[in-house]
């Protein structure tokens, strides 16, 4: 059975977010995070055949009605977490599993499908990076604890380290296509310029950008878009 799990932190002012909070202040960057979780839970639901957990840092309140089944994650840092979560998937369904992090109101069912495509052909890992050094998105097709061990978690080096582990573990792993996540107030402007056109890509995340422009507006200097 195929697994994707999806690591996500209650919607709380103070809790996510915390680095848009001075251009959109707690209560702004908590309200972007949630229409964040509104576009990807149904996109994320859709990925076929695949049973979708959603892995909360936090309190389940606030999540969206089509995230589910829920689970707490663990006490202990990112990559003990991480490989507490997939460890009861490889023992509850045998793989592949995937983890996909929720900063990327872009990433597409499309795109978690290729991830876990990619293991089932063949593929020992497969990963979709971040364009800031992290990644969106693993998945193994076997148990890897190497993967999670020491990386230097939230910084520029995640991503490298983990490609490290991997090779060190001996798994041939393949890259897919960078996305963007959003975590810096100067990408408000870059993701409100790619849904100013097309904003059923996220519909709730360009209806919360079009609600905080005058936030954005007074804390920048400038509006976020088009």
């Amino acid at each position: 059975m195929r697994f994707l799990l999806v690591f996500a932190k209650e919607p709380r002012p103070g809790r996510v977010k915390t680095r848009l909070a001075p251009a959109l202040g707690p209560e702004g960057a908590a309200r972007l995070y949630r229409a964040f979780l509104e576009d990807l839970a149904p996109r994320l639901s859709a990925v076929p055949s695949t049973r979708v957990e959603w892995w909360v840092d936090g309190a389940p309140s606030g999540l969206p009605e089509e995230a589910g089944p829920v689970r707490t994650q663990p006490p202990g840092d990112l990559g003990v977490r991480l490989g507490a979560a997939f460890r009861e998937a490889f023992r509850a369904g045998g793989g592949p599993v995937a983890v996909v992090g929720t900063d990327c109101p872009l990433l597409t069912a499309r795109d978690v499908a290729g991830l876990l495509d990619a293991v089932e052909t063949g593929e020992d890992a497969a990963v979709i990076p971040a364009e800031d050094g992290g990644y969106a998105g693993l998945a193994l097709g076997a148990p890897c604890p190497e993967a999670f061990s020491g990386i230097p978690w939230s910084t520029a080096g995640v991503l490298g380290a983990t490609l490290e582990r991997l090779r060190g573990a001996g798994r041939c792993t393949r890259v897919l296509p960078a996305v963007f996540d959003v975590d810096r107030p100067e990408d408000l402007e870059r993701l409100a310029r790619a849904l100013g056109p097309h904003p059923f890509r996220a519909p709730a995340t360009a209806r919360a950008l079009e609600g905080l422009r005058s936030i954005v507006r007074g804390a920048s200097g400038h509006r976020p878009g088009p």
